[in-house]
């Protein structure tokens, strides 16, 4: 079992549609059936009740979709941790000096609350930016 599964898993049981899943995907219809084969062999548990044209979760297949979700979910968070996206780069502002000083301050504590790497760099008519 890994990401690629589940995460086939997942749309099947959203889609109830193999055929929906794979256009989901982008991959084979062919593909999308062996691996949910394959996972419920894995598993040793029917994860679907086949119909007509209908993929509907058995018993089992409900209470796998919510530890799959939990998989992948717990996976996005730890590449998130190792790998933290702190937005940065600089701001150039330009505004006239009464709307500078009533309206901007909220606006640039929020940036760099927000954006504490980032740089601002300020101007007016009367005083350009450096």
């Amino acid at each position: 079992m890994n990401h690629s599964t589940l995460e086939i898993f997942i749309q099947v049981a959203e889609t109830q549609s193999v055929t929906q899943a794979a256009k989901r995907l982008g991959r084979a219809q062919s593909n999308i059936t062996t691996r949910i084969q394959q996972l419920e062999e894995e598993l040793a548990v029917e994860l679907f009740v086949r119909g007509n044209k209908k993929m509907v979760l058995s018993p089992a297949g409900v209470q796998f979709l919510s530890y799959a979700r939990r998989i992948l979910s717990l996976a996005e968070e730890a590449k998130q941790a190792l790998h933290p996206t702190t937005p940065g780069g600089s701001l150039r502002l330009g505004a006239m000096e009464a709307t500078a000083a009533s309206r901007l301050p909220p606006l640039l504590t929020r940036f760099q609350q927000q954006c504490p790497t980032g740089g601002i760099s300020p101007s007016s008519p009367n005083r350009p930016a450096s």
